[in-house]
């Protein structure tokens, strides 16, 4: 689970970019991940808690009471849940930081409401109809940005590539990626940093991305880029396609 390692570093990272003092009372930290009905999906994911605790202590940098995760839908503990409970604590001050690859309808809207930070009617009726409960809270809550701010997911696609490559010169990357399509300029951006990184790295020449329903399917966007891919690195050659998703 290195990549989940690799992760937890990176809510340490943004968590302490929040100019925290220690000497404020009682500070609590949400890591926020989307959630899942598979409970394999989750597990690890329930791990960045006692991961980021750990680290958190041993660089004796830690300004959190208490460090918790919990899932916008699907799973326990749910935001509200947690919320909760950092009240029954006594934690006066939460941090959020939302673990999604980046800019979606869930970051920018959803959790926002959950929190009680986002006062959109309809947006609060779905989330209801759904049975997520809205918070109701006097605690300040402070939210995070996206882990594509920083370069966590250079780093993992970097790892993964690392882990299968053996001839660099003959091998081409294909990274698939899925989200909405009102975001893809974003997810566009994201995706050509990262292609140019793990390039850069290996010395791999032909990496490219496509899109898993975003707006297009495998079928007719995501499987021509790979098929071009494997005749730019001709038939004796490697082509690997990398998922870009939180999905196991």
């Amino acid at each position: 689970m290195k990549c989940y390692h690799t992760i937890a570093l990176a809510i340490i990272v943004a968590s302490l970019s929040w100019n925290i003092s220690i000497a404020q009372p009682k500070l609590g930290l949400l890591i926020i991940a989307h959630g899942s009905p598979s409970q394999q999906w989750n597990a690890p994911v329930l791990e960045l808690m006692d991961q980021v605790k750990y680290v958190l202590n041993e660089r004796g940098e830690n300004p959190f009471s208490d460090v918790r995760v919990a899932f916008a839908e699907f799973a326990q503990p749910s935001i509200d849940s947690v919320i909760r409970d950092f009240e029954r604590n006594g934690i006066q001050k939460v941090y959020a930081l939302p673990i999604f690859v980046a800019l979606s309808s869930h970051t920018l809207f959803d959790i926002p409401a959950i929190l009680g930070l986002y006062n959109d009617p309809e947006v609060v009726q779905q989330l209801e109809k759904e049975g997520i409960t809205i918070v109701q809270t006097n605690m300040h809550i402070t939210l995070g940005p996206t882990l594509s701010k920083g370069d966590v997911f250079d780093e993992v696609m970097l790892d993964r590539v690392r882990e299968l490559s053996t001839a660099p010169d003959s091998e081409g990357v294909v990274i698939l990626a899925h989200g909405s399509n009102q975001f893809k300029p974003i997810w566009c951006t994201l995706l050509r940093r990262i292609s140019s990184y793990i390039s850069a790295k290996t010395g791999i020449c032909y990496v490219d991305f496509a899109f898993v329903e975003m707006g297009q399917s495998l079928i007719t966007e995501g499987a021509p880029v790979i098929l071009h891919m494997a005749k730019k690195t001709k038939r004796d050659h490697r082509c690997w396609s990398l998922s870009f998703f939180w999905h196991q």
